[in-house]
């Protein structure tokens, strides 16, 4: 794997290049130390976003309401705070230095990791799924 923006959690970083090999592995290709005719390249981030929910109590259409109510994760305000994952996966020809493939994927995670690792393992066999690109993709 070349550099890239490597995940916060060092062990989430280890388990997305250990889906990343088995993906590739898995289509055909081999993994060597040196001499690669094509880098891969994963960057991982995280960023926090808010969602509001305007039927909240204390939101404009949250006056005197009856019915089923469904935990939501909004607090009385109305505002739920939410961290989003996006994971970056580049090929790039080493000789030519030029970029071949790109995959992304988005999604919320949790803080539970087992559940993280299902969530990426999901986004990675999608990512992978048409890999490689036939001449009508590129």
């Amino acid at each position: 794997m070349g550099k890239g923006r490597p995940a916060a959690d060092p062990l989430g970083g280890q388990y997305i290049i250990a889906g990343v090999d088995a993906q590739l592995a898995a289509k055909g290709w081999q993994k060597v130390e040196s001499d690669s005719g094509v880098a891969v390249i994963y960057s991982a981030g995280t960023t926090t976003e808010t969602l509001t929910n305007p039927f909240a109590p204390g939101g404009p259409y949250g006056g005197y309401s009856w019915g089923w109510r469904v935990g939501s994760g909004f607090d009385k305000s109305g505002v739920q705070t939410i961290s989003v994952s996006e994971l970056i996966v580049d090929m790039a020809d080493v000789k030519n230095k030029t970029f071949i493939w790109r995959a992304t994927a988005k999604d919320t995670l949790s803080h539970d990791f087992e559940k993280d690792k299902k969530t990426v393992d999901k986004a990675l066999a999608k990512m992978f799924k048409n890999f490689p690109p036939t001449a009508r993709q590129k």
